[in-house]
């Protein structure tokens, strides 16, 4: 086994998101402007003493790889064994994909 030629791999307890906005809306700083406002708009929906388990919830500005000079927001946190923190992730993107025109994988 060629251990050296083996694909990335993603840990089972760390969740991977990706946030797509419309092509025309895919600029550098269309989409970085976006990154703020999600932000912004998470940080508004936790209660101020909430504590993540692992990694905090965030997004980060990403160059699409399949559209030339497209862009788009991903995040990756580890989450460990708290199921809590996956699944208010998952709340957050479904709180963001009803107010902003997204696809998210």
């Amino acid at each position: 086994m060629d251990i050296f030629n083996r694909g990335p791999s993603i840990s089972e307890d760390t969740v991977v998101f990706g946030l797509y906005p419309p092509q025309q809306q895919s600029a550098k700083a269309s989409v970085s402007t976006l990154a703020a406002c999600i932000s912004d708009f998470a940080t508004r929906l936790l209660p101020q003493d909430f504590i993540w388990h692992r990694d905090s919830f965030e997004v980060k500005l990403a160059a699409n790889p399949y559209e030339k000079d497209a862009w788009y927001l991903e995040g990756r946190m580890r989450v460990g064994d708290c199921i809590d923190d996956e699944w208010c992730t998952v709340w957050l993107l479904r709180e963001i994909s009803a107010k902003w025109d997204l696809a998210i994988r």
